[in-house]
């Protein structure tokens, strides 16, 4: 286990004299940060302000307030899945923000993560571990696993992509992994019957885990480590990096293997840029060939070191990272920008559970109801040969989300969208200078687009991964 001395001894000196670290679940505002390590660009002055293509509200149920709590991008449909907290799916042509449907109904509890691996099929986590297949052709789920419901808490899903069960080659499977607790299970998709078991993965809840290549996947946890694991190597899985991260992973961003890197945000807005060795799949390859082989037979691999991973913590304490987003110059090599927010006038809080904390995250929930709170947008690319930032930051128009974003989603025209716990969605395109932004609001969610919904920064850490 490789610990980076500057922040491993800050993070040390954090958890050894105060009570209360930045690594613990988020409950409330996320303002203690890990400042010794290379920050984000500050805030400057930009001329290019960046104005949306639509905006659209989820909220469309009366009084009711309906926040966002993740999203996912069918890029081939042109298709936004937006999971809300009345636990259902609502569905939003991604140019023009239209609604297009809702997928309610078998959901049993809180939606913690939904992924789309290919067209029209998405797959939903819950908090009990349940795991839902839909199709975005019908309004109902058209498969429900039930089998590790109510064993642990479960956050988070992943599915291999043109990855067979057999290391390659025929029958066109995927590998669907689930999360429940510290452990893994790794699931058929052709059967949707249990083909592997990878028993504690990590010492605590596993809050994020994301395929990077065929049998190679990045995990993080409360446990605060960031793993990287080989899941197809017989009977056990193989640990091939791990790190202390001092944070539990709230985002991760899968990019093309070819690039060697996989980007992730943590819970106290601390973005990581993991970089992987070359030919790190074709290594696990030869790994997974050596489980037919008898034991005393097997010939040992060496595992290339995995170099350190890089950390750029948030700029100041009323800024938070969104997310990455990869828009614009194609798939295979996609321009990577970073999203950051500013809290703008919800003002400087404590970390403890006090009265004046409570105080002031009411008081900014009933300001946010009636729309006299902003988040300030900005975003500045970020280039994955050097690990620097480039270019000058661009500005997202203000006053288009009055609560705090934490969905952000690219596509490889330019496009992206946004969503916040006001329960907005915006859509944008980098480049695009339109001015005003009235006559292109988009009259979606059954022509209602209203005003921004309850701030929900003080829910607990049950109700979402982050």
């Amino acid at each position: 286990v490789r610990y980076p001395p500057c922040s491993y001894a800050l993070w040390l000196r954090i958890n050894s004299t105060s009570s209360s670290s930045c690594a613990k679940p988020f409950k409330r505002f996320p303002y203690l940060v890990n400042r010794a390590m290379a920050a984000l660009p500050a805030t400057s002055t930009s001329a290019s302000v960046l104005r949306p293509l639509g905006v659209a509200q989820t909220s469309v149920y009366g009084d009711k307030d309906y926040y966002v709590l993740d999203a996912a991008l069918d890029v081939h449909l042109g298709l936004a899945c937006v999971v809300t907290s009345d636990r259902r799916i609502r569905v939003y042509h991604a140019e023009r923000l239209s609604h297009v449907q809702d997928i309610v109904g078998r959901h049993t509890a809180t939606i913690t993560d939904i992924v789309i691996p290919e067209p029209h099929i998405v797959y939903t986590c819950q908090e009990d571990v349940g795991v839902l297949i839909s199709d975005l052709r019908m309004p109902e789920p058209v498969q429900y696993l039930t089998e590790l419901q109510r064993s642990a808490n479960g956050y988070s899903i992943s599915v291999a992509a043109n990855h067979t069960l057999s290391g390659g080659g025929g029958g066109g499977a995927s590998d669907l992994a689930v999360a429940a607790g510290g452990d893994i299970h790794i699931v058929d998709t052709r059967t949707f019957q249990s083909a592997c078991f990878l028993e504690s993965v990590h010492t605590e809840d596993i809050t994020r885990m994301r395929y990077t290549h065929p049998g190679v996947m990045l995990t993080g946890s409360d446990d605060l480590m960031l793993n990287v694991v080989a899941t197809r190597v017989g009977d056990s899985d193989m640990l091939l990096s791990s790190s202390q991260f001092s944070e539990s992973l709230s985002r991760i961003t899968v990019l093309p293997p070819a690039l060697g890197v996989a980007l992730a945000v943590g819970a106290c807005e601390t973005a990581v840029a993991v970089p992987f060795p070359a030919g790190i799949d074709g290594i696990v390859a030869q790994i997974a060939n050596q489980t037919s082989v008898p034991k005393k037979q097997r010939q040992s691999i060496d595992v290339p070191d995995f170099a350190m991973e890089k950390r750029f913590p948030r700029p100041t304490s009323k800024s938070y990272v969104v997310d990455w987003i990869c828009a614009g110059g194609g798939a295979a090599a996609p321009e990577t920008w970073m999203l950051v927010g500013e809290y703008g006038d919800m003002g400087e809080g404590a970390d403890d559970d006090t009265a004046a904390d409570e105080a002031q995250a009411a008081d900014f929930t009933a300001r946010s109801r009636a729309g006299a709170t902003t988040s300030a947008l900005r975003m500045q690319q970020f280039d994955l040969l050097t690990a620097a930032f480039t270019g000058s930051p661009v500005t997202l128009q203000a006053g288009i989300h009055t609560g705090v974003v934490r969905c952000a989603l690219g596509a490889p025209d330019g496009r992206f969208v946004t969503a916040g716990e006001d329960g907005t969605l915006a859509i944008w395109r980098l480049g695009d200078q339109n001015d005003g932004t009235d006559s292109s609001r988009s009259s979606a969610s059954e022509g209602k687009v209203t005003a921004g919904g309850a701030h929900h920064a003080a829910r607990r850490r049950a109700a979402a991964p982050y």
